[in-house]
């Protein structure tokens, strides 16, 4: 009979720099987790109960006005808003309760379209939130006219 090899132990020990790096790629990918813990800590309301909030109606309707209904990415009538971030702020809308109200730099008015460019791959699928950034960051780039230097 063969011996028995005990494998080597895959835990991850919290002090471990696999850790540290698996909790940041966890954090990360986790947004939409991330993103109802907050609402529902804060409001305790699921995402499609804060989407139909009079809250996120209010602060949906200042990004929109905000940017004077035009779409950032490609300069269409802007008709959704976008985040860029998930955290407690922007989820709250905190900026817009100040006086005089700031811009959330983390919400973007953008059409249909371009939306739905940055939220689904080709196959229609969910994007990744990491790749929903650098898709976002891609089309703004893109969006915007070079510069001339004469």
């Amino acid at each position: 009979m063969g011996s028995f090899i005990r494998p080597r132990s895959s835990k991850i020990r919290t002090g471990d720099i696999r850790h540290r790096a698996m909790s940041k790629r966890l954090r990360r990918d986790n947004a939409y987790a991330v993103r109802d813990r907050v609402l529902f800590d804060a409001l305790g309301y699921s995402y499609q109960e804060y989407l139909e909030s009079d809250l996120w109606k209010f602060i949906r309707a200042a990004v929109l006005g905000q940017a004077n209904g035009i779409c950032k990415g490609c300069g269409a009538e802007a008709t959704e808003v976008h985040h860029l971030k998930y955290n407690k702020a922007v989820l709250l809308g905190k900026n817009f309760f100040k006086k005089p109200p700031k811009p959330i730099e983390a919400l973007v008015a953008l059409c249909r379209g371009c939306h739905e460019r940055i939220e689904f791959c080709q196959d229609g699928k969910k994007t990744s939130f990491r790749g929903m950034r650098k898709k976002y960051k891609r089309m703004i780039e893109e969006a915007s006219p070079p510069s001339t230097t004469e």
